[in-house]
């Protein structure tokens, strides 16, 4: 019975010390602490005048995602985490439970997303139409 016992010593001390090994490596690391990083994609890049603005969808969260349209007014960099270098000038959650995403609306250098009844989104939300009523105030499209 002493062999069985000092077996299951063995493995738990190498086990220990291999968790120990593994959280040196990590604390170590030059990552950055991201538990998760958001997925972050293009939805479309505008162009008014000599102006370009730029719309991303960014979903964030592990197990419950949460999704967010921006609007940049330059084209951003996602670095570290998937943070951009500038910040959006314009965003919005989009919350399912108001009905289903039927299109972005962009006015007065503003988001709003428009809802219709329904329980199932059909449209992928990368591929959402896009109204553009104005960018600035004086400028109407």
């Amino acid at each position: 019975m002493k062999r069985g016992q000092d077996k299951l010593i063995m493995k738990i001390k190498r086990m220990i010390f291999l968790v120990f090994i593994i959280m040196n490596l990590v604390a170590c690391s030059s990552e950055p602490e991201c538990f998760f990083g958001d997925s972050v994609k293009l939805v479309k890049a505008i162009n008014i005048g000599s102006s370009d603005y730029f719309i991303y969808l960014r979903i964030s969260g592990f197990h419950e995602k949460e999704t967010f349209y921006e609007l940049y007014e330059n084209k951003p960099t996602f670095g570290e985490c998937r943070q951009s270098n500038i910040l959006s000038i314009s965003d919005v959650h989009v919350n399912l439970s108001q009905g289903v995403a039927s299109k972005l609306v962009v006015d007065n250098r503003k988001l709003s997303v428009v809802y219709i009844e329904g329980s199932v989104q059909k449209i992928n939300l990368k591929d959402i139409p896009i109204e553009v009523k104005s960018l600035t105030n004086k400028d109407r499209l």
